[in-house]
């Protein structure tokens, strides 16, 4: 994307950060980063009665479900950055946060993390695996009307 069609979509200074990639790779701190406490993760609604992480795969649907309802309402109060940081291993995944943004006026940005942290979830080098071997790599992203 040219920088002049860059710096008007920036014009009204909102940005929603999509940050992708497999465990470990620093998705949360790169959130916190950007956009401090405007952000939100699946992982955020995976807190069993004892407060801490407890992942429980039936309970996704609506752990996605919740973050996307706390991005959206980041989006509709017009909160300057916002970033969702989930694998996002799909274009599919991030579709709906995409959408949702250009639909509010924000500024997209696509970050994918590579380096390996390890995992503080203690997700097994099998499962991080497979989301890598089904990580869809993004090429281009032009934001809606923007000309490339």
């Amino acid at each position: 994307m040219h920088e002049a069609d860059r710096q008007t979509l920036a014009m009204n200074g909102r940005t929603l950060y999509i940050i992708r990639g497999v465990p470990g790779t620093g998705k949360t701190t790169l959130a916190h980063i950007l956009a401090g406490t405007s952000q939100a993760a699946a992982d955020d609604f995976m807190v069993g009665s004892s407060g801490q992480y407890e992942f429980d795969p039936a309970k996704l649907p609506e752990a996605h479900e919740k973050c996307f309802e706390k991005i959206l309402y980041f989006l509709k109060a017009g909160t300057t950055k916002v970033a969702v940081h989930n694998t996002f291993t799909t274009k599919r995944e991030m579709a709906p946060y995409i959408k949702a943004g250009e639909e509010h006026g924000y500024v997209v940005q696509i970050l994918t993390c590579e380096t390996s942290h390890g995992s503080i979830h203690g997700v097994p080098d099998s499962t991080i695996q497979r989301m890598r071997d089904r990580f869809e790599p993004i090429e281009y992203y032009v934001p809606q009307g923007v000309k490339a």
